[in-house]
């Protein structure tokens, strides 16, 4: 059997795709988790703005003021 380059690049086009997903959740798995040890269980408010955050950048960024923020809503203000 011959194989397809089209469909060896769906499927590298995929598994990357499904990295990035991965690594994204896991970066707001994280601060969940820190903030939650800091300031107390997540609002809802809040679960659901992390949920909106996809670049991982800027959930690393969160986590990183985890202990310097004051707040879920100082947190979640991190630029």
């Amino acid at each position: 059997m011959e194989e397809s380059k089209i469909v060896n690049g769906w499927i590298a086009k995929g598994g990357a795709r499904g990295e990035a997903r991965g690594l994204v959740q896991g970066a707001r798995n994280a601060v969940l988790r820190l903030g939650k040890k800091r300031f107390g269980p997540a609002p809802a408010g809040v679960e659901a703005a992390l949920q909106a955050v996809t670049d991982r950048d800027r959930l690393e960024q969160i986590a990183d003021r985890v202990l310097d923020a004051t707040s879920w809503d100082d947190l979640l203000a991190t630029t």
